[in-house]
């Protein structure tokens, strides 16, 4: 059976650079998306300890099929987990 350990250093690039991608994909199609993948690009450089499961699998939800999802559609999920962790959604509206 082959090993399937997981290599952090793989996950950090992968999330990183995702993050990246999401902030400027949805600049100016959805702020508040783009303002929270900003706000985990920092802390995946300042704490990247502090990042959960749940906040990859977001990252990972915005892209499907090789595409970053509708704009709205990123939004619903970026408020849905959000909510879900007692998190006020006015944190990141205008």
């Amino acid at each position: 059976m082959e090993d399937k350990t997981i290599n952090f250093g793989d996950i950090w690039i992968w999330a990183r650079g995702r993050a990246e991608a999401v902030c400027i994909e949805y600049a100016t199609s959805s702020p508040v998306v783009s303002r929270w993948a900003d706000g985990l690009f920092i802390q995946l450089e300042e704490q990247p300890d502090k990042i959960t499961l749940g906040e990859l699998a977001v990252l990972g939800w915005l892209v499907e099929n090789g595409e970053f999802v509708a704009p709205n559609c990123a939004q619903n999920k970026v408020y849905k987990w959000l909510e879900s962790q007692g998190v006020a959604q006015g944190i990141l509206d205008f």
